[in-house]
């Protein structure tokens, strides 16, 4: 699932925690059942997040790889929230972007209308 990138956050390592010290006995398939609620959940709740966060910084580093976008932001980095007042600095940071088209397909791709033939496919080489 596209959103298991969150699971590098640290709410999503305190949950693989709190899995591993409260639920020992948990099969992989109830462990993964459980990541892919969080998944789930987490995205829903970006989708639903309507919070501007500015930033300022030098980018010591960045890439794009599968449609993720990195962004190593040096140690002189701010950030002003509308909702929150004044500027937080902080140290060394990593930004990640993903294209929320290509995280949820589920909720941006349209089935045909009925009737119509599916979109062409681009030819395969």
């Amino acid at each position: 699932m596209a959103g298991a990138i969150y699971r590098t956050s640290a709410l999503g390592h305190a949950l693989e925690d709190a899995l591993d010290e409260a639920c020992p006995n948990f099969t992989e398939s109830e462990r993964a059942r459980v990541l892919d609620q969080y998944d789930k959940y987490f995205l829903e709740a970006l989708d639903n997040s309507r919070t501007r966060l500015n930033f300022k910084g030098h980018a010591a580093n960045y890439r794009f790889v599968d449609g993720v976008w990195q962004f190593e932001l040096d140690g002189s980095t701010h950030f002003k929230s509308e909702t929150a007042d004044g500027i937080n600095s902080v140290g060394a940071t990593l930004l990640v972007c993903t294209d929320g088209k290509v995280a949820r397909p589920d909720k941006y791709m349209q089935a045909p209308a009925a009737g119509q033939p599916p979109a062409a496919q681009p030819p395969s080489q």
